[in-house]
């Protein structure tokens, strides 16, 4: 389903049947632009495909509000080990949002929070949430505003040891 800039009543139709496919374990639903009103239909049928390990919700442009009806869905679906929020346009205040799920996360072995305009309140908002996923080995952070102040991200680093790539702008840190 990637890449088709779905129109809502397409995901609308999409919906229904997705909703009963509970053994799916990969659902990419990347690069269709389905925005806030998108997820508002999207997000009721994901807390259903708890076999989810990989989701890929990647340039839907779904803002804040759109992560504010992600989030309680994202905590049922424990058994994700890779997820992609990329391009989303969620900010800091879609951090703060997404931190305390992020507990629930605890198999997620790579997480790509790419292109979402995140800034340096973004990533002290992010870290307790982080601290949780002990599995993770790949987080992407690609184009943030966090050039000026790295401290926060540098910290968040520390905290975790487990990390085998992070990549921050097109700089990939091993």
């Amino acid at each position: 389903l990637n890449w088709n800039e779905t129109p809502v009543g397409a995901i609308a139709i999409l919906a229904d049947p997705l909703q009963y496919l509970t053994s799916l374990t990969s659902l990419n639903f990347g690069n269709n632009q389905i925005r806030f009103e998108g997820m508002k239909i999207l997000a009721p049928v994901l807390q259903h495909l708890t076999s989810l390990t990989s989701l890929n919700l990647g340039k839907n442009r779904i803002g804040v509000e759109g992560m504010r009806i992600l989030a309680p869905v994202l905590q049922h679906l424990t058994s994700l080990t890779c997820l992609n929020l990329s391009g989303n346009e969620i900010g800091d205040e879609g951090m703060r949002i997404l931190a305390p799920v992020l507990q629930h996360l605890t198999s997620l072995t790579s997480l790509d929070l790419g292109w979402n305009k995140i800034g340096d309140e973004g990533i002290k908002l992010l870290a307790p949430g982080l601290q949780h996923l002990v599995c993770l080995r790949n987080l992407d952070l690609t184009s943030h505003q966090i050039d000026n102040e790295k401290s926060n991200l540098c910290d968040l680093l520390e905290l975790m040891p487990n990390l085998t790539r992070v990549k921050v702008d097109s700089d990939i840190y091993v």
